[in-house]
């Protein structure tokens, strides 16, 4: 691996070939940290898939009844509070949609942001001892970080 090989002085310059070999390391890591993270994106949004068909199940249903209940009803009043009835669970699996949505969201953030994590810490850490803070721009009161 390119840091191993470097290990003393990782930013010495490098052939065509060390660059593409490097390269390639870089990518086949990234790779199988990215297949990771899609197999844990998945497994986690699972649960999320099955609550929404369980919720589409339920509102097909509620549906149902709805109609069923209201050609029973004896009056006007009586069809209100049906439709009310039913608006309100629409609107409790409407909001259980937006919850398990952010949920999904949170794992694909939280996979991906632990793969870039993971991805730079495979890169291994930098040999700083050879930087002239004044040639990078940087002074006594901003110190380069180890």
């Amino acid at each position: 691996m390119l840091h191993e090989q470097n290990a003393e002085k990782p930013y010495k310059s490098l052939g065509a070939n060390e660059a593409k070999t490097a390269a390639a390391d870089v990518l086949e890591q990234a790779t199988d940290l990215s297949h990771d993270a899609q197999a844990q994106i998945v497994h986690e949004s699972q649960h999320a898939f099955d609550r929404w068909l369980a919720r589409r199940r339920e509102a097909s249903h509620a549906i149902a009844v709805l109609g069923r209940d209201a050609i029973k009803a004896k009056s006007p009043h009586d069809i209100i509070v049906l439709w009310m009835n039913w608006s309100r669970g629409v609107v409790d699996r409407l909001v259980a949609d937006a919850n398990d949505q952010v949920k999904i969201g949170t794992a694909i953030v939280r996979n991906v942001t632990t793969e870039l994590v993971d991805t730079s810490a495979n890169l291994g850490p930098r040999n700083t001892d050879d930087v002239d803070p004044n040639k990078s721009g940087g002074s006594d009161a901003d110190p380069v970080r180890h």
